[in-house]
């Protein structure tokens, strides 16, 4: 075996342990005050086939129906929308819930938010999480949910650290596969949504070196931005005769 496939492998056991450290710290430490089991049901893993990505997302309702609301950058520049996707409910009770081909479909997306959202055609009897009224304000903390790497339903804490236009910096870890997750206040209510990531530290990974420690940050798509994209989702809903309801 060589020593680069060797590297390899250690890193990603690594990146398993750590995050797995941070998940059961954040429980131990009485720190996750919400309702956790929800959390982890509203959780999506998404699979696009297509272009190779995998990420998160969060079960929302628009008008009573399901939707399942992610990133844009999941999915394929041209052509988004002829993407072969599934989506997986991390379900040990259902031996996890797969959606069949074309039981998904990509049917709204914003490159500029990068936000993205999928029209369930099936039954999807899960809890769904509702979006905050309220703007967060900074040093609030939230509760970032995901699939890094292999794993599912992992849960970080941290605080809003600053704003800028359209997005929250968090001091919440976040890694590979948590793209498109939620981020939640107290009431779990969805308050962002999570960026891209880079090698499993943060989006853009944004160091700062304060003393000898050095402090990663992540970012997170704004509630307003959210909402500002929900709102077009409607419109379309409403002018759009063809569109999927």
């Amino acid at each position: 075996m060589s020593r680069k496939l060797l590297h390899f492998i250690a890193t990603i056991i690594t990146s398993i342990f750590l995050i797995t450290l941070v998940y059961y710290f954040n429980v131990c430490s009485n720190t996750i005050t919400i309702d956790v089991k929800k959390l982890e049901r509203a959780n999506i893993k998404i699979i696009n086939l297509t272009s190779g990505f995998n990420g998160s997302g969060t079960h929302i309702k628009l008008n009573e129906k399901s939707y399942i609301l992610t990133s844009a950058h999941l999915f394929s520049r041209l052509n988004a929308d002829k993407d072969v996707i599934f989506i997986v409910a991390n379900d040990k009770l259902r031996n996890n819930d797969f959606t069949e081909k074309n039981e998904a479909a990509l049917i709204f997306i914003d490159r500029k938010k990068d936000l993205a959202l999928i029209k369930i055609k099936k039954k999807w009897n899960y809890p769904y999480l509702k979006v905050a009224k309220r703007e967060p304000k900074i040093g609030e903390p939230v509760w970032v949910i995901g699939n890094p790497i292999i794993l599912n339903d992992i849960i970080t804490f941290g605080k809003i650290k600053d704003k800028k236009e359209n997005i929250y910096v968090l001091n919440a870890k976040i890694f590979f596969g948590n793209s498109g997750g939620a981020v939640v206040n107290r009431k779990g209510e969805i308050v962002g949504v999570t960026k891209s990531v880079f090698m499993g530290f943060g989006y853009c990974i944004p160091f700062l070196k304060n003393k000898s420690v050095i402090i990663s940050y992540s970012e997170c798509v704004s509630l307003s931005s959210l909402k500002n994209f929900l709102k077009k989702v409607r419109e379309r809903r409403k002018e759009d005769k063809c569109f999927p309801k």
